[in-house]
């Protein structure tokens, strides 16, 4: 068989197996991408050193996630429940009702958790988002006067990389209380109604729902700030009349 031939067997037998096996090579990626942005951010976690991974907090907050997603996927799609728990609605809708969970077990304000959870949501979701390349879907529409699709995944995923990197570093920096989670997810709402809009996808009803899902996270990003707020403005009087 001549090499060119060979090569491109080979590349074919890999991309099916990459097909095949998409929910586990998502699964992988965000579960790395989770670890290691819990290793940056360790010291700001008071878990330095080998103490992150002893800590039950980075399990709980794996297995959360993963609740998070494929519940949210049973809920709304039972016929491909598993199917639909690569995309990342659940981690945006359910993840963050973890938040007092996870504040207990690192015994710090609702606010921090809030902060940490938006480190490392804006990757979970481009991991995520690495599916629509690997099925095919989500195509960016056509540039004006040319068959040329905008490389529309691609931009979504690079663009919540930055923002993630952006959160990290405000986060690292003592510049948040709060305000990362809710911000994030207002942005999200708003970033999404663009990437649909600009989105080639003939199934109408489908750009529909994620509309919805859009509206609903700008809602949520409102409504967490004012929950995280006024919890941690209740926590504060508590430990002052205590005092």
């Amino acid at each position: 068989m001549p090499v060119g031939g060979r090569t491109s067997v080979i590349l074919s037998q890999l991309n099916q197996f990459i097909q095949n096996h998409s929910l586990f090579i998502v699964g992988v990626s965000c579960l790395l991408w989770v670890v290691l942005v819990l290793w940056i951010i360790r010291e700001p976690l008071g878990l330095p050193g080998s103490k992150l991974f002893t800590s039950p907090f980075l399990y709980v907050y794996i297995f959360a996630a993963i609740v998070s997603a494929v519940v949210f996927s049973l809920i709304t799609d039972p016929l491909t429940g598993f199917y639909f728990s690569v995309r990342h609605h659940g981690l945006l809708f359910l993840f963050p009702a973890f938040i007092p969970l996870f504040s207990k077990l690192l015994k710090i304000d609702w606010r921090d958790i809030a902060d940490i959870m938006a480190c490392t949501l804006p990757g979970l979701i481009a991991m995520t988002r690495l599916s629509c390349i690997i099925n095919g879907c989500c195509y960016g529409r056509c540039f004006p006067g040319t068959q040329t699709f905008i490389p529309l995944r691609e931009i979504v995923i690079s663009v919540l990389i930055a923002v993630n990197l952006l959160i990290i570093r405000w986060y690292r920096h003592g510049r948040a209380k709060g305000i990362l989670l809710p911000g994030f997810a207002v942005f999200y709402g708003f970033f999404r109604l663009l990437e649909i809009a600009l989105r080639f996808n003939p199934d109408w009803s489908n750009n529909a729902r994620d509309r919805v899902f859009a509206i609903i996270y700008i809602a949520l990003g409102i409504l967490l700030a004012i929950v995280i707020s006024e919890f941690s403005e209740t926590q504060k009087k508590s430990k002052s009349k205590n005092k």
